[in-house]
């Protein structure tokens, strides 16, 4: 069966603009809970729900990887990649959820108030990048099954850990994403071994060990349907809205999320919701 892909749009905003006529102190405002908040509010004024964290390096920066701090116009970026070989992943460390932006964003967490919380967690391919060239994690992904297969192990007992940790601070909703992944960078056959050994363990988790909804990036979730492991129902909303302002509006009524990127801005007049199916 054929699995569609997902072309990503940029987003709407730039960093930039959307701090634009107020004082931000970097690197501060990623490394202190109060801080961050401030910059949370500022960041997701525009939009249904507060996310957290704004890039997809503060996993990897937590264990090792070097980053380069964000500032006014960008934020923060991989600088330097601190292995030569891809086994190496597998010498890191467990998250340590007091250091770096990670304890600033989970202390940032209770502090925000009037929507709810998304929480961003980092896909593999991304996460591995931050560590690795690309191109030679792409390599392993067809050649070193093992090592990858463990990687996914040491995510997901991380990540795990991590959503837990989140949910109890006031995270409602978890976003699901890779953008270093999907159909037409990996291939069919591998990225339904990223759905099998990874992304379903974890949506598995997600929903069983905490009350959170769950945000999936659409090259999840069209592989997700076309894979024939999740059903959609289609939802009708009274009014045409926003995607984000549709889905925070369903929170509590339904838990997953995800036909399209939740940062597009278009109008709606449904919204398919995502049902897993039971393994048979």
């Amino acid at each position: 069966m054929k699995i569609r892909d997902y072309q990503c749009a940029p987003q709407a905003a730039t960093t930039e603009e959307k701090l634009a006529g107020h004082e931000v102190v970097f690197p501060d405002a990623y490394y202190e809970a109060g801080k961050y908040a401030e910059l949370v509010r500022l960041m997701s004024r525009d939009f249904s729900f507060f996310v957290v964290p704004f890039d997809n390096t503060a996993e990897a920066e937590n264990v090792g990887a070097i980053v380069e701090s964000g500032d006014m116009k960008s934020v923060p970026r991989v600088r330097e990649l601190v292995f030569q070989e891809y086994r190496q992943l597998l010498t890191l460390p467990d998250y340590d959820l007091e250091k770096e932006r990670l304890a600033a964003a989970l202390g940032a967490l209770p502090l925000l108030r009037g929507k709810p919380v998304m929480f961003e967690l980092a896909g593999p391919y991304t996460f591995m990048s931050a560590f690795v060239d690309s191109t030679d994690v792409l390599k392993a992904s067809r050649k070193d099954v093992e090592t990858e297969t463990a990687v996914f192990q040491y995510l997901l007992r991380n990540q795990l850990r991590l959503a837990k940790a989140a949910s109890e601070r006031g995270a409602a909703i978890f976003s699901l994403a890779d953008p270093a992944s999907g159909v037409s960078i990996v291939g069919p056959k591998i990225f339904q071994r990223v759905i099998e050994l990874y992304a379903l363990p974890l949506i598995s988790g997600i929903l069983s060990e905490t009350d959170a909804c769950l945000f999936l990036c659409p090259k999840l979730t069209f592989a997700l349907w076309d894979l024939g492991l999740a059903e959609k129902i289609f939802v009708r909303l009274e009014t045409p809205a926003k995607h984000h302002e549709a889905v925070a509006g369903l929170m509590g009524k339904y838990r997953i999320f995800g036909d399209r990127c939740y940062k597009l801005n278009n109008l709606t007049r449904q919204i398919p919701v995502i049902e897993m199916k039971r393994p048979s």
